[in-house]
């Protein structure tokens, strides 16, 4: 009898689940409000005259590589297109707004990712998720304000900033997306500040005429205050072939070495053969996160050089979803290859064992040109309320392990690891390909579960599996103190 009784209670409960359960598709042409769980069955338009208003802790989550409206870029993949106005304002921790995968087993690109077309109000997302898109937040033309938020996991971009959009982006994070952190192009000026834009495989990208403010001296409206952490992409901090004068001041680099720092940034001439510089300096030599648990404020210091133009290269395809073929188009950002199956981790202290080398190697240095160098200490001013301070704690889903960017050497280190093999079933065929794996790493170094977030290839998966096997992480810490924590591998194979 009482099996029974536990039986019907567990059928009226997931009942009442499924009643408040909302599944929807199509346009909003009115003022709405949604809540609770918003499950998206196609594309979504909210229209030019219509205000959609999110609570905190609502999850939207869009079906799988599916699109019941068959329409939009991509008629297999659902899209938020908003024309109107979206106010998405969550709060930290369970209050969380989540735009995601419906998915049991999410991987990048289950769906397209939210779409800012309005040239009117501009849209709020604040303390929101957004994860597994094609490009996780697109702004056409287009300035949503963008602040507490993460945006992570997705297959191509983080934000893409196209045709003259200026969204503001601030005390959020842009991590491990699979192109670019942040991409900008064709006259965009987003605002950024106090933000992390860590482990993309860019970190910001620049092309056309955009300007993204990442960090100025002088602080005042309409001009970013940097204090942002850039560092730990796999292939550059910032590439741009942006003929603008690009400020990237008053950031943290991970590094108080300016040669280290500089040789993750390039620049190199446009289509019409200018090339623009990158002020970077003065940056700072703690990170802010750090120095704000320690209650230290982070220094900094000033000059006059700036970052010169390389060599030209050709210009990634952004514009269109990558193919569905089997050979992975990759884009042409060019690098040398060294190897066919590469470990793209930034790494420090790489034992005998592992024979690849840190990504930042394999990136040429960039001439620098001095000017009249001078060198002030600056006393950066205390945040005025809270409101300034990044918390990644808030920023992530409840009960995730922390992200590796916080623990005290926020660099990854490896005890042992070794290559995987090629497939060689895809080595004969010519076919290339990229897995990405979220890793669970205990408190002994010791990787506890992992998850597939992206594979060009089941064989793919199955190498890159059987290599994380060996893998041992050096213990991470906070404060000395060994905690558990996350952290993304990428494995990228290439036909020498």
């Amino acid at each position: 009898m009482k099996s029974v009784i536990i039986i019907l209670a567990l059928f009226l409960f997931s009942s009442l689940l499924q009643a408040a359960e909302l599944r929807f598709s199509g346009a909003i042409k009115k003022d709405t409000r949604w809540s609770g769980t918003v499950v998206l069955t196609g594309d979504v338009v909210v229209s030019s005259r219509a205000t959609l208003t999110i609570e905190p802790g609502t999850k939207i989550l869009a079906l799988s590589r599916q699109d019941d409206r068959r329409a939009g870029s991509r008629s297999d993949r659902i899209e938020l297109t908003i024309l109107g106005q979206m106010i998405a304002k969550g709060k930290p921790d369970e209050g969380q707004i989540v735009f995601s995968s419906a998915s049991d087993n999410p991987l990048m690109q289950d769906w397209y990712g939210i779409r800012f077309r309005s040239k009117g109000a501009n849209s709020i997302l604040e303390y929101c998720l957004v994860e597994f898109a094609y490009n996780g937040i697109e702004c056409n033309g287009s300035s949503p304000n963008i602040r507490y938020s993460t945006i992570r996991y997705n297959f191509q971009n983080g934000i893409l900033c196209d045709i003259q959009s200026n969204p503001l982006i601030a005390s959020s994070m842009l991590i491990e997306n699979g192109m670019a952190g942040l991409f900008c192009e064709f006259a965009s000026r987003p605002l950024v500040e106090n933000s992390i834009i860590s482990r993309n495989r860019q970190g910001v990208v620049i092309f056309e005429t955009s300007r993204p403010d990442l960090g100025q001296l002088v602080e005042e409206a309409g001009r970013s205050i940097g204090e942002n952490r850039i560092f730990g992409n796999d292939e550059h901090d910032i590439y741009s072939r942006s003929s603008e004068r690009i400020f990237a001041q008053n950031n943290y680099w991970n590094s108080n070495n300016l040669e280290q720092i500089r040789r993750l940034i390039e620049i190199v001439p446009g289509e019409d053969s200018k090339a623009g510089e990158i002020l970077i300096e003065p940056f700072l030599e703690h990170n802010p996160l750090l120095a704000a648990n320690l209650n230290t404020p982070p220094p900094a210091t000033r000059s006059s050089r700036t970052v010169s133009p390389k060599k030209s290269v050709k210009k990634p395809e952004t514009k269109q979803p990558a193919s569905q073929k089997r050979k992975v188009s990759k884009p042409p950002l060019t690098k040398p290859k060294s190897s066919v199956a590469s470990l793209k981790s930034p790494v420090k202290d790489i034992p005998s064992n592992a024979t690849s080398k840190p990504a930042t190697e394999k990136v040429k240095s960039v001439q620098t040109v001095e000017d009249k160098a001078k060198i002030v200490l600056l006393e950066p001013e205390e945040p005025a309320n809270n409101q300034r301070t990044l918390n990644p704690t808030h920023l992530q889903r409840p009960g995730e392990p922390i992200i590796e960017m916080m623990l005290d050497n926020n660099e990854r280190e490896y005890i042992e690891r070794k290559r995987p093999n090629y497939p060689s079933v895809y080595l004969a065929s010519g076919v290339e390909g990229i897995v990405l794996v979220e890793v669970f790493v205990g408190k002994d170094g010791r990787i506890d579960r992992k998850r597939v977030l992206r594979s060009d290839g089941d064989a793919f998966t199955e190498a890159a599996e059987e290599a994380l096997k060996s893998y041992r992480y050096k213990p991470g810490t906070i404060n000395g103190v060994p905690v558990p924590y996350r952290l993304v591998e990428r494995f990228t194979f290439e036909i020498e």
